[in-house]
C-alpha cells in the first residue's frame, strides 16, 4: 500500500488522472441517479413561465415522462396541492392529456379545480363555454364551482354568460342572478328568467318583475313563464292582457301569442280562462282555425263548444286536397289532442285522416292519429254514416304491418315502413281487443328498425 502511495507521489500527472477518472464515475453515478428527478423539476418550474408556448411544450413533455415513469407521475400528483394555479394548471394538464387526471378515485375538488383554472386561464370562448356547461352538468357545489360561476357570468359570450344563469339558480346566487336579469343582452335575460323561476327565486323574479320594464318580448314573455312557475300573482294579468289583444286575423306563428297560451296552461285564473274563450270566439268570427296552442288551452279548459268546431274543421282539411294547405302539422297535432281530451265525436274525419295520410313523412302525427282511432272505435257518434267500429279495426290492422315497396326505374327496390305509427296501432288493437293485435303487437316488437 506504502509503495502505491509513493508511486502516486512520485507520478503527479498519474494521480491527477485517477482523480479525474474518480470523479467522472461519480458525477456519472450522480447523473444518472438524480436525472429524472432534476429533469421534473426544471419543466414543473417552467410551468409558469410568461410564454404561452413553452407551458404548452412543457405540459407535452411531462406528459410523455409521466407515461414512461410511475416516479414522474408520483412527483406531478404531489404537486397538484400547489397553490399556484399556474402550475396547478399545467401539472393537471399534464396529467390529464397523460390519462392519469379524471381516474377512479381522484378527488373531485381537483376535477373542479383544475377546470376552474382553464376558466380563469387564457382559455378560448368555445373552451369558456364548455367548461361552464360541464359545471352545470356536474350538479356539485364548492369554491371551484362558484368560481367558474362568477367568471361564466362576467364573460362577453351571452351563451356563456347565460349558462352561468343555471349554476347561480342550482346554487342560490341571487347575486349573479340579479345581475343576469339586467343584462344587456336579452337572450341572457330571458335564459336567466326561466333560470329563477326553475329555481324557485319567487321574491327575486318578483322584485325584478316590480323594478324594471321588459322592452323585449321574448324575455318579457319569459319573465312570465317564470312567475308562473313559482306561482306568483303577477303572471296572470299579464298573460290575460297578452292574450286577449291578438288579432284574430294575424299570421299563424305569432310565437308570443304560442308563448303566453303556453303560461295560460299553467295558471288556474277565471280571467285567463275567459281570454282564452274570447280568442276562440274571435278565431270563429274570422273564419279561421286558431293556433295550435290556442286549441290545446282551450281544450285544457274543458271548452268542448268552443274546441269541438275547429277540431272538425282541421281534420276534415288535413284531408282535402284542395284544403289541406290552409292548416299546419301543429294544428293537426293539436286537434287530434283535444279530441283524446274532450271525447269529441269524430270517428269519420280520425278514420279519414289515417287513411290518408299514413306514411312514413307523417309518422308522429300517425301515432296519434292510431290512438284516437282506436278510442273513437268504442265512443258513441253522432254522424250516421261513420266507419263501423270494425272498419276502424281493419284499417288499424293495415297500419300495424304497414309496408311500400317502392320501384323506381334503373334504381334498386326501396322498402318504406312507419315502426312507431305502426307500434301505436298494434296497442290500438290490442286496447279494442282484436283477435290479432298479439300478432300485430309482436310484428311491430320485431321491426327490424329501432323503436325510440
Amino acid at each position: 500500500m506504502k509503495e502505491i502511495l509513493l508511486y502516486f507521489r512520485r507520478h503527479r500527472w498519474q494521480q491527477l488522472t485517477l482523480t479525474l477518472s474518480f470523479t467522472a464515475m461519480l458525477a456519472a453515478g450522480l447523473t444518472v441517479l438524480f436525472r429524472e428527478p432534476l429533469g421534473d423539476f426544471i419543466l414543473i418550474h417552467r410551468l409558469t413561465s410568461s410564454r404561452p408556448l413553452v407551458r404548452q411544450e412543457t405540459v407535452i413533455a411531462l406528459a410523455g415522462r409521466a407515461v414512461d415513469s410511475p416516479r414522474t407521475r408520483a412527483r406531478l400528483e404531489k404537486r397538484l396541492a400547489s397553490s399556484n394555479d399556474e402550475k396547478f394548471l399545467g401539472v393537471a394538464s399534464a396529467l390529464n392529456m397523460a390519462g392519469m387526471l379524471n381516474v377512479p378515485g381522484r378527488d373531485t375538488d381537483v376535477l373542479d379545480r383544475w377546470r376552474a383554472a382553464r376558466m380563469s386561464a387564457r382559455a378560448s370562448s368555445r373552451a369558456r363555454y364548455l367548461l361552464a356547461w360541464e359545471a352545470c352538468a356536474l350538479d356539485r357545489d364548492n369554491a371551484h364551482v362558484r368560481r367558474i360561476m362568477a367568471v361564466a357570468a362576467a364573460d362577453d359570450d351571452p351563451a356563456t354568460r347565460a349558462l352561468s344563469g343555471v349554476l347561480a339558480a342550482k346554487l342560490g346566487d341571487d347575486a349573479i342572478l340579479a345581475g343576469l336579469l339586467a343584462d344587456e343582452s336579452a337572450e341572457v335575460r330571458a335564459f336567466a328568467a326561466i333560470d329563477a323561476g326553475i329555481g324557485a327565486r319567487r321574491d327575486l323574479l318578483e322584485r325584478t318583475a316590480a323594478e324594471r320594464d321588459e322592452p323585449d318580448p321574448c324575455a318579457a314573455d319569459c319573465m312570465l313563464y317564470a312567475l308562473a312557475l313559482v306561482g306568483s300573482d303577477l303572471a296572470a294579468p299579464a298573460v290575460r292582457e297578452n292574450v286577449r289583444l291578438v288579432e284574430a286575423d294575424d299570421e299563424l306563428g305569432n310565437l308570443s301569442l304560442d308563448r303566453n297560451l303556453l303560461i295560460a296552461d299553467m295558471l288556474d285564473d277565471d280571467a285567463v280562462t275567459e281570454a282564452v274563450g274570447e280568442l276562440m270566439a274571435a278565431y270563429s268570427r274570422a273564419g279561421r282555425h286558431p293556433p295550435a296552442l290556442a286549441i290545446l288551452a282551450a281544450a285544457r279548459r274543458g271548452m268542448t263548444a268552443e274546441v269541438a268546431p275547429h277540431v272538425r274543421g282541421i281534420l276534415q282539411a288535413a284531408t282535402d286536397g284542395d284544403a289541406r294547405d290552409e292548416v299546419t302539422i301543429g294544428q293537426l297535432a293539436a286537434a287530434l289532442a283535444a279530441a283524446e281530451m274532450l271525447d269529441i265525436p269524430l270517428r269519420k274525419e280520425v278514420f279519414a285522416v289515417v287513411d290518408t295520410l299514413w306514411g312514413p313523412g307523417n309518422e308522429n302525427t300517425m301515432v296519434a292519429a292510431a290512438r284516437v282511432l282506436g278510442l273513437q272505435a268504442d265512443l258513441p257518434q253522432e254522424d250516421g254514416d261513420s266507419p263501423t267500429r270494425g272498419r276502424c279495426m281493419s284499417l288499424l290492422a293495415g297500419g300495424a304491418r304497414w309496408v311500400l315497396w317502392q320501384q323506381l326505374p334503373d334504381e334498386p327496390a326501396v322498402l318504406h315502413y312507419t315502426p312507431v305509427a305502426s307500434a301505436a296501432a298494434a296497442v290500438a288493437l290490442w286496447r279494442l281487443g282484436a283477435k290479432d293485435a298479439a300478432g300485430a303487437l309482436h310484428y311491430a316488437a320485431s321491426s327490424r328498425y329501432t323503436l325510440p
